[in-house]
């Protein structure tokens, strides 16, 4: 087998990726796989956009349950809602440059949480086609909706 540094990425990530943050720190730039190496950080953020976009989308249908379904709202699903919420905040935290397109997608996350709450047995035409939370409300641990009229998401 040959120690050319895809190779080892193929065959091993672990140890390539260690090794290629050895090569950095050493300087040895030269024995840096460039082109892997900037394939695998583009990764990294797109695997980051799409656990707060996973997050968002189930937030999304919690909070959407929460309107249409008052007699289930107790502290189990509170809690849930909550730490929902900080899983959301600190990604956004550690990834604050992800803000505006994660905030662009929210038709897509909305569109997404539409389909689950339609599998969970609640008719996608019971909410508004459009989103109706913001991600400032979606993340606002004091933003708790009563109900959905007209379109909008108020708070008791």
């Amino acid at each position: 087998m040959s120690d050319d540094p895809r190779h080892v990425h193929d065959r091993d990530f672990a140890a390539w990726a260690l090794g290629q943050a050895r090569a950095l720190r050493e300087g040895k730039f030269a024995s840096i796989d460039r082109e892997i190496l900037a394939n695998e950080l583009e990764r990294m953020v797109s695997r980051e956009r799409s656990e707060i976009n996973r997050r968002l989308e189930s937030l999304t249908v919690q909070l959407l349950m929460w309107t249409v379904q008052p007699a289930v709202r107790n502290e189990v699903f509170q809690t849930a809602i909550l730490d929902q919420r900080a899983s959301v905040e600190t990604l956004l935290r550690a990834n604050p440059s992800l803000r505006p397109g994660i905030e662009a997608a929210l038709h897509r996350t909305y569109a997404v949480a539409l389909d689950t709450a339609e599998q969970a047995g609640v008719p996608r035409s019971t909410f508004p086609a459009e989103p109706v939370f913001s991600l400032e409300q979606l993340i606002d641990r004091s933003f708790w909706p009563a109900s959905i009229f007209g379109g909008k998401a108020f708070m008791f």
